[in-house]
Parts: structure tokens; C-alpha cells; sequence
């Protein structure tokens, strides 16, 4: 299980980890490669499907769901082309 930020501006991926000890509980650790991490078997991807949106000032979505497995899961803004922020 890979736990990451995906970024569009930068191209940047981040892994990360669930921390309560940081601001917001997130600590990003190391950069990764999101297109080495897709070439991985496909048994370590998933397809998601979205479950609830949230509309933001500026006409941005707040876009979240769920992977294949059911343990899965996103959070993604999105511009309204639904094109990644």
C-alpha cells in the first residue's frame, strides 16, 4: 500500500503518513515518480469511482471516493474542466 500527494503543477508525488503530531497530520516524507509507480504490477493499482463533491469558490470541485478494494481512498480538487489542481 502506497499512501501519496499527487500533484499537477509541479508534476510532484509525495509519499506521506498519518501523523498527529504535525500540523494538519500529514508528514510528507520522500519525493516519488507517479509514472515508475504506475509501470509496478497491476496488482498494485486500483480504479476509483467518486462518491461525494464539494463545490469551492472559483469553481473548483473538492472531489472524493473510494478504489476497487473498498480500502482505498482520494481526495482530489479539480478545476471545472475536472482537469487536476
Amino acid at each position: 500500500m502506497r499512501d501519496a500527494l499527487h500533484f499537477s503543477g509541479d508534476g510532484g508525488s509525495y509519499d506521506v503518513q498519518l501523523d498527529a503530531s504535525t500540523l494538519g497530520g500529514l508528514r510528507t516524507l520522500d519525493r516519488s515518480d507517479l509514472l515508475t509507480a504506475l509501470d509496478e504490477p497491476p496488482g498494485w493499482q486500483t480504479s476509483v469511482g467518486g462518491l461525494a463533491q464539494l463545490p469551492l469558490e472559483g469553481g473548483d470541485v473538492l472531489w472524493g471516493g473510494e478504489g476497487a478494494y473498498g480500502s482505498d481512498g482520494f481526495v482530489a480538487r479539480v478545476r471545472p474542466d475536472e482537469s487536476l489542481v
